[in-house]
């Protein structure tokens, strides 16, 4: 496991960090996901209720923790370069290197053409076989989280809730994913159009499981999950 070093920022280095920065996600309150002018990304982590689990493991160290892990695991992920605290605040802040691509989700929205769109979800099938086999469980999987590379490497971006496990996943630790997957309408409405029976024949490929487990699994995959 990788530890990292946390260093400590005055309020005024803060602003310095950010000045000029472009807001590439917002939380409605500040901007937790910059864009800094030197090309770098700057993630901020604040902790939102006294009692937390922030207070004995820091989201921003969990993130860059799990980053080095999947890594390590042979899954692009961000490369974190710093890790710092804000005086006078309650912020963590992530600096890493920018990955190059679109989101799933933004790539889809692109993509006019169904054939294309359809081998876009069979990729995403088997990325998560892929995730699944090497015990991975990303609590935050969704297609706004999956990064299409431009080399064609898929890659996670918020790695902040991840587990990663021993062996591949059970069962029912691959359910629990797909619903985190499949939370959303529209990402849905996308899987459908693969078809879905397509989706989950990729997927089911290549698990390793008896006649009973491909049985439970296809069986709730269908009724509570997507």
């Amino acid at each position: 496991m990788t530890d990292f070093i946390v260093d400590t920022l005055s309020r005024t280095q803060f602003e310095q960090m950010i000045a000029g920065a472009h807001v590439l996600e917002d939380d409605g309150f500040s901007g937790k996901v910059l864009l800094s002018r030197q090309g770098k990304i700057l993630k901020l982590f604040k902790a939102k209720r006294r009692c937390s689990s922030n207070l004995w493991d820091p989201y921003a160290l969990r993130f860059a923790r799990h980053a080095a892990m999947l890594r390590s695991r042979g899954i692009t992920a961000p490369f974190v370069e710093s890790v710092f605290n804000i005086l006078e605040s309650n912020y963590q802040i992530v600096v890493y290197t920018r990955l190059e691509g679109q989101t799933l989700r933004q790539k889809l929205q692109g993509e006019p053409i169904l054939r294309r769109r359809r081998e876009l979800l069979k990729c995403l099938a088997r990325f998560v076989a892929d995730l699944h086999a090497r015990g991975i469980l990303f609590s935050s999987l969704h297609f706004g989280n999956i990064l299409v590379c431009p080399s064609k490497n898929w890659a996670l971006i918020d790695v902040t809730d991840v587990k990663i496990y021993d062996r591949a996943l059970n069962v029912w630790r691959r359910l629990r994913n797909f619903r985190h997957l499949s939370r959303y309408a529209e990402d849905r409405a996308w899987i459908d159009e693969c078809p879905r029976s397509e989706f989950l024949k990729i997927y089911t490929a290549s698990a390793p499981w008896n006649g009973l487990s491909r049985w439970i699994f296809s069986q709730r995959m269908l009724s509570d999950v997507l």
